[in-house]
This record gives C-alpha cells, sequence and structure tokens, in this order.
C-alpha cells in the first residue's frame, strides 16, 4: 500500500510530528499531501507549539479553542515565521552597526504592519537573541542588545497597562493584579510577565481549592480566614525587619516566584485579594496609612458569618502580614484616631482605587531605591582622618590620566592610569552582561575582550 493510499487520519497524524519546515516541503510532493498538510489543524498546532508569546490582538490563547475554519492557521504562521526573520536582520543590524541604534530598536518592537503600537509577537526572537550561545563571535553584543530591547518592549507595556488603568477612571476593578504585575516589566528580562504573574495566582487558587473542598460551603468569614491561613501556611508571610526595605520584596511576580515569598504589605495584602477573588470573595485593599489591610464584604443578602440579612453588606479587615488576621473596626479606627485622622474614617477604611494602590507601590520602590543609592553616596571625610582612603591621603597628581572604568554593580568608578594592572583571569557573568554594550566576545586565547566600536576606536 502506497503512503497515499492511507486514510486521510492517519496521514494527518503522521505529518503531525514533522517540523513546520518538513511539513511544507512534503506537501510538494503530490496533491494528495499538499491538501493534507495544509489542514489548519496541523498549522494550529504549530502555532501553539512553536510560539510561547502572542500579541493580545490575537486573542490567543482562547483563540485556540474557537472553529478551526474561523481562522487561516498556516497563514498567521507564515506571518510570525516572516516577523522572527525581520527581527533576525534588524538585530544583526543592531549589533554591528554604532550608529541609529534607538530608532533600530523602535522600528523592532513596531514592526508589525498590524499593530500601531508595541507588538509582543517579537519577545519569542528576543529571547533567543538573550540566549546567543557562545559558538557566535558577537555572542556578548547580541545578548545585551536583545535585553535592551526587551526590557524596552517590557517597560513600554507596562506604561500601556497603566493607561488603560487611567482611562477607566481609576476605580478599584479586577484589574489590579495586572497593574501591579506591570511593575514586574521593569525588572524582568525573561519570559516572566504579566501573564506569568496572574497564571501564578491562578495555581495558588486551584491548589487552595484542591486543599479545601468545603470552601464553596463556608461563609464569608471562615472563607477569608482560610484563605489568609493557607497563603501564610505557604510561606506569605511578609518580611523580616532585617529585609523589610528590600527591592525584590516591592515586586508580586517576584515575591510569588520567591521560595520563601518575601514582600512589603502591599503585596501581601494584595495576593491575598487576588487569590480571596478567584474563589467568589469581593477582597480588596482599603487606604488605610502606615500599613496596608484587605477589606471583604458580605454578598448582598448575607452578613459575613452567612446569616440571612436585607441590611447593606458587612465589612471586615484582614492583615495579610502580621497577626492577627482579622483585625476588629473598632482597633482600626482607635488607629486613626490616634492619628488625628479620625475625621473621616471612610477614607482610610473603604476599597481603594487602583490609582492609589499604584502610586503607593511606586513610593515604595522609589524609597528602597533611594535607600540603596544613599548607602553609595557617602562623602569622603576629610584627609587626615584615617578612614580616609590610602590614595585619597597621599594626595595623587590629578593632572594624569584617570579612565572610566565599568564594574559589576553598575556604578561610574574612576582609576588612575598607573592603577591599572592587566589580569587574565576569566570575567564574572555580571561582567560579561555589562561588558556586551562594548565588545562582542571574550577571547580566551588572548585574555582580552574583542571591541565592537570599531567606528569609534578603529585602533582597538
Amino acid at each position: 500500500m502506497l503512503f497515499e493510499d492511507l486514510p486521510t487520519e492517519i496521514i494527518e497524524a503522521i505529518l503531525s510530528h514533522l517540523p513546520p519546515k518538513s511539513l511544507v516541503t512534503t506537501s510538494k510532493t503530490s496533491k494528495k499531501l499538499h491538501q493534507v498538510a495544509n489542514t489548519p489543524l496541523l498549522w494550529r498546532a504549530h502555532c501553539r507549539t512553536q510560539f510561547r508569546f502572542w500579541d493580545p490582538s490575537h486573542g490567543l490563547p482562547s483563540n485556540f479553542t474557537s472553529p478551526l475554519n474561523d481562522i487561516s492557521w498556516k497563514t498567521k504562521f507564515k506571518d510570525r515565521m516572516n516577523l522572527e526573520r525581520r527581527v533576525d536582520q534588524s538585530m544583526d543590524i543592531l549589533v554591528n552597526s554604532q550608529t541609529d541604534r534607538l530608532p533600530t530598536m523602535q522600528r523592532m518592537l513596531a514592526m508589525s504592519d498590524d499593530f500601531a503600537e508595541y507588538t509582543y509577537d517579537v519577545k519569542e526572537a528576543l529571547l533567543r537573541h538573550c540566549a546567543a550561545p557562545e559558538e557566535r563571535e558577537d555572542h556578548l553584543a547580541r545578548r545585551y542588545w536583545a535585553t535592551a530591547v526587551l526590557e524596552k518592549l517590557h517597560r513600554g507595556l507596562a506604561i500601556e497597562e497603566w493607561k488603560r488603568c487611567m482611562l477607566r477612571g481609576g476605580t478599584s476593578s479586577e484589574q489590579l493584579e495586572r497593574n501591579l504585575a506591570a511593575f514586574d516589566l521593569f525588572v524582568s528580562d525573561d519570559e516572566h510577565d504579566i501573564n506569568s504573574v496572574i497564571s501564578s495566582l491562578d495555581d495558588i487558587a486551584s491548589e487552595l481549592q484542591a486543599e479545601h473542598p468545603e470552601l464553596e460551603t463556608l461563609p464569608t468569614r471562615e472563607k477569608a480566614i482560610t484563605v489568609a491561613t493557607f497563603l501564610r501556611a505557604r510561606g506569605h508571610n511578609g518580611a523580616s525587619d532585617e529585609e523589610y526595605h528590600n527591592l525584590p520584596n516591592n515586586f508580586l511576580g517576584k515575591t510569588l516566584r520567591d521560595p520563601e515569598h518575601h514582600s512589603l504589605p502591599l503585596i501581601a495584602v494584595s495576593i491575598f485579594c487576588f487569590v480571596a477573588r478567584r474563589i467568589g470573595l469581593s477582597a480588596h485593599p482599603c487606604s488605610f496609612p502606615m500599613h496596608v489591610y484587605a477589606i471583604v464584604s458580605s454578598p448582598d443578602d448575607q452578613d459575613l458569618d452567612g446569616r440571612p440579612s436585607s441590611k447593606a453588606p458587612q465589612n471586615m479587615y484582614i492583615d495579610a502580614f502580621r497577626d492577627p488576621i482579622e483585625v476588629p473596626q473598632h482597633h482600626l479606627l482607635a488607629q486613626l484616631r490616634s492619628m488625628g485622622a479620625a475625621a473621616n474614617p471612610d477614607e482610610f477604611l473603604s476599597k481603594a482605587a487602583d490609582t492609589e494602590i499604584i502610586v503607593r507601590s511606586s513610593r515604595n520602590i522609589m524609597h528602597s531605591v533611594q535607600t540603596l543609592q544613599m548607602h553609595g553616596n557617602i562623602p569622603l571625610p576629610a584627609p587626615d582622618d584615617p578612614r580616609t582612603p590610602l590614595w585619597y591621603r597621599q594626595k595623587p597628581d590629578f593632572d594624569k590620566a584617570f579612565y572610566a572604568s565599568l564594574v559589576n554593580e553598575k556604578s561610574t568608578r574612576y582609576v588612575a592610569q598607573q592603577n591599572i594592572t592587566p589580569v587574565n583571569d576569566e570575567p564574572s557573568e555580571a561582567l560579561r552582561q555589562l561588558a556586551g554594550r562594548y565588545f562582542k566576545r571574550w577571547d580566551r586565547v588572548t585574555k582580552r575582550f574583542v571591541s565592537n566600536i570599531k567606528d569609534e576606536y578603529p585602533d582597538d
């Protein structure tokens, strides 16, 4: 029996194991194989398996379950491959030319004709260049510039999220988790993004429901306490005094991925709210000063303990950061009085607007960054002070050459020419990442970086 005489379903199952290029080649061998190789089912599978990141305008992953003939999957795959090739070409230009790098980066991010703004489709190709193998002669430069483009893409997407928040008035909404996850895009240069944060929250909620199948039958108060207790048992206990101001504690995604889940109260309470919402609770951060609590409201027809009620919904307050878990409202009112803020308690004990939480989180981040900078900007003491560095007390001749040096922590250092000593040690990974801005690779034979700034310094 000839291969073509097999039932169409069997041929289709066999062809599904071929990579895309082989599938195209096979389709040219006969009319029957051409017909089978172009079925939407095969190309939808390739779109699903070959690419992890799609721009939201494609409607994926929800469109993966739509009727097959609603979308030309082969065309979508072909367009995506063309986009990948254009990204590769632009990366070659970016790495090999020192001029017009910013316009080149901008064109890469808005490369698809279908999008007026940045397209997330380019992330797949950028990650490939971020992991350029050492066999490539320009792997350090390629990794550096691909990371720079990816960071620019992430920052643009984060700002777009906050713009949408402003357009809807910034009121309390179900989109707060996306707004907080957007901060992670400023510190993420890998596959982690807003969707990965959302998936992590979904996974936590699934684990909670699997461990507590009785949740559906519990009243609001017991549900809320069960969620808070579950999260604490999973390590979501905030941060200790010593680690409180650590910069990673300000980011939702980093907290979820951290095995110890260190976080500030705002992030801990937000995680509680996002998980609680997934099991049907009405939970939102509230605007309390100096700390953040979650406000949980009962259904319209019940009180917090599940009893029928025709009154307005009751509220309870959850502290996801410290004990006790449930904080009585009169305790919060007493705190407001001690702060001199008891004139308008509803302002501090009601749901916070999304914009307020975003601004509060940004201020926490700025405070952590400023704390780090302050430690590095302590002025030098007097020359006769024993704490003064030896080189400063010796009063070097500042008419001699000083060179700006590149160091691991990205700060600017100046070194006198006579203090520069060649070393043959292998550079650290952190230094390699920084070196990609100026060099192609590290030459293990000559023990030197290979210059990638020949336009500016042709003699190097």
